[in-house]
């Protein structure tokens, strides 16, 4: 299902993120799970201030684009954990 950034946004910022607190889950919030080519949709989730208090990493797919997008996401929000959920060779 494709979310537009600002639906993800409300999702993590209203709902998802405050649930979760509430209830005093461990769970993490891990943003995109998509590929490198996509870092901007990432920078504009990771831009909205209450959605991003509740975002605890990035996770990537290793296809389309270059791994630099990686690097400037990071750059921007450095305490962001970084994962690797898809890869082939």
């Amino acid at each position: 299902m494709r979310m537009s950034v600002a639906a993800q946004a409300r999702l993590i910022g209203e709902h998802l993120g405050p649930m979760l607190t509430a209830l005093g889950s461990p769970t993490e919030l891990w943003a995109h799970d998509h590929n490198w080519s996509s870092a901007d949709r990432v920078l504009r989730l990771l831009d909205d201030p209450q959605a991003a208090a509740f975002i605890d990493a990035v996770a990537w797919h290793g296809y389309g684009g270059s791994p630099d997008a990686q690097t400037r996401v990071h750059d921007a929000h450095p305490s962001l954990g970084a994962h690797f959920t898809e890869i082939t060779s």
